[in-house]
C-alpha cells in the first residue's frame, strides 16, 4: 500500500467540551498558522472535485428548517479526555491513497 501522505505539514487538533457559559457544548479547532493555506488549500480541492462531495444536513436560519445540500466532510480520528473529546486534524493529502487500515486505528497521543 502507499504510503500515507498528509495534507497538512503540521498537523492541527480538535476538542469537544463543556461549554463555559454553562449551556451545551463548544467545540474548538487548533490550526498552526504554517497549515492555514494547506488546509484551505485541501478543502478548495475537495470542493472542485465532485466526487468528494457528500449530501450534509444544514440548519437554514431563513426557513428555520433543516435542509440537504452538497457539502465536505472532514473526519478526524479522537478520544475521550478528561475534560471531553479531543483529537488531531491531519487530512490525507486530495488525490492520494488513505491511511492503511491498520495504522488508521494508532494515534500519537
Amino acid at each position: 500500500m502507499p504510503d500515507f501522505t498528509p495534507a497538512l505539514s503540521t498537523p492541527g487538533s480538535w476538542s469537544v467540551g463543556d461549554s463555559q457559559y454553562g449551556e451545551g457544548k463548544y467545540m474548538q479547532l487548533k490550526i498552526p498558522v504554517s497549515a492555514v493555506h494547506e488546509l484551505c488549500t485541501h478543502l478548495m480541492a475537495m470542493a472542485d472535485d465532485a466526487a468528494s462531495h457528500k449530501s450534509i444536513n444544514v440548519w437554514n436560519y431563513q426557513t428555520s428548517s433543516a435542509q440537504d445540500v452538497p457539502g465536505i466532510v472532514l473526519s478526524c480520528k479522537g478520544k475521550d479526555g478528561q475534560y471531553g473529546a479531543f483529537g488531531q486534524i491531519n487530512p490525507a493529502k486530495h488525490g492520494t491513497a488513505t491511511r492503511p487500515a491498520a495504522a488508521a486505528t494508532d494515534m500519537p497521543f
